[in-house]
């Protein structure tokens, strides 16, 4: 399984420090980094995306948290140009996997009807599918996040999520399955086995979004014993907050490699 951490764009000294401590790719940011230039600057700076030999595989934070998915204040025209355009850089860039976790773009505004905010939850979930196809064809895969209530209060459990991409039923609408979220919703990581051909990407951290700590690795243990028994062959990043990553990610790099050895995902 290859590892990665979440991070903006490393320099070059950094990206070497990173690979010769076992990380295998790095997982930026869409609306924070992707999408942060115009797009005559970011062409002119896709080769300052690949440095030391460490390139992107996938990204998170596809929305901004201005652009709302859910709601009167929706903007279908602004979302639907956004969504081609970043899914058009995620091709540019070679990306496999663009997370859909955005807290606060799908958050329920206060009276609004629940039910109608997970239709339109769908409704964007499918465009950016695909706008995913239009621009990389099969080789871009969107991954609906569950997240924690303290980030939304619109899809919370992995449960939640697999109902919801099996509802809107498209290819290459698939899962990602975050052991911070599960452990804050208290929910088993034999959740994946409920929804096994769906799962295309993972995130891990350390308890409380710390980097993974040798303390951490039965946790990890266990969320990948079951990845390993649905046969998962995907990719792994460590989304945390770093405090340091040249010192943190080399140590946190390791426990999740022992982990995954362990439960025989290396």
């Amino acid at each position: 399984m290859e590892l990665g951490v979440c991070t903006s764009p490393p320099s070059a000294d950094r990206a070497e420090r990173l690979v010769s401590a076992g990380c295998d790719y790095y997982e930026p940011s869409v609306a924070g980094a992707v999408m942060a230039q115009e797009r005559e600057q970011f062409v002119a700076g896709l080769g300052e995306w690949v440095r030391g030999g460490l390139a992107p595989r996938s990204a998170n934070v596809l929305l901004p948290g201005d652009l709302v998915v859910v709601g009167t204040a929706r903007d279908e025209t602004r979302l639907a140009g956004y969504l081609r355009e970043a899914f058009r850089r995620a091709c540019d860039l070679g990306l496999e996997r663009v997370v859909f976790g955005s807290g606060t773009a799908r958050n329920v505004p206060d009276g609004f009807d629940h039910g109608e905010a997970v239709r339109q939850f769908a409704d964007a979930l499918e465009l950016a599918a695909s706008c995913a196809t239009e621009a990389g064809g099969k080789d871009i895969v969107v991954c609906l996040e569950h997240l924690r209530p303290a980030e939304t209060n619109l899809v919370n459990t992995f449960a939640e999520a697999g109902e919801l991409a099996e509802q809107v039923g498209v290819a290459n609408l698939a899962l990602v399955v975050d052991g911070y979220h599960l452990e804050e919703q208290d929910e088993d990581p034999s959740v994946v086995r409920r929804f096994a051909p769906l799962v295309r990407h993972v995130h891990v951290c350390g308890s409380g979004r710390v980097p993974p700590r040798p303390e951490d690795g039965a946790r990890l243990r266990a969320l990948f014993t079951e990845l390993a028994a649905i046969g998962y062959e995907g990719r792994c990043s460590i989304e945390c907050r770093w405090t340091d990553i040249d010192d943190e990610a080399p140590r946190a790099l390791a426990v999740v490699r022992t982990a995954a050895e362990a439960a025989g995902l290396a």
